[in-house]
């Protein structure tokens, strides 16, 4: 089982670049890289396992139904790939390049999978509506989006 664990955190920081723990009552800032996120400042909200990014994207485009298309294909896709992994650039005319991420634990199900970044999807748009990136991390699966 430990071994697992330390395959799974490897997956994770080689997919997500970092790992985040989350505690709800953590009211202080953390920082993304610049690399990972178009403004390097996060805020972790109550919600548990997201993390938004405190920039509003202040622009028509991005809109949250924009966010929550691309969130939604991005589980569909994540759930058709082998080993529940996969990284898109959204890029529309006339809108910000949207990038993201998805993953869930190879020992999971596809209904298990696509449940949790369903759920996933639902909790980052609720917790953090309009901002140019947010992440979410659970158990089963990983999730995040940014706005460039």
């Amino acid at each position: 089982m430990g071994r697992l664990v330390k395959m799974s955190a490897v997956f994770f920081i080689i997919v997500f670049g970092s790992i985040h723990v989350n505690n709800a009552d953590d009211d202080d800032d953390d920082s993304m890289s610049p690399a990972e996120s178009p403004t390097p400042s996060i805020k972790v909200t109550p919600a548990a396992g997201v993390t938004c990014n405190k920039t509003n994207y202040t622009t028509v485009y991005p809109t949250d139904s924009y966010v929550r298309h691309v969130l939604k294909e991005l589980g569909d896709e994540v759930i058709k790939t082998k080993g529940y992994s996969k990284v898109i650039n959204f890029p529309e005319i006339d809108t910000p390049v949207m990038s993201g991420k998805g993953a869930c634990t190879k020992n999971v199900s596809k209904a298990t999978c696509a449940k949790c970044l369903k759920d996933g999807a639902k909790k980052v748009l609720d917790a953090c509506p309009r901002r140019v990136g947010a992440r979410f991390n659970a158990t089963a699966c990983q999730l995040r989006y940014d706005v460039y």
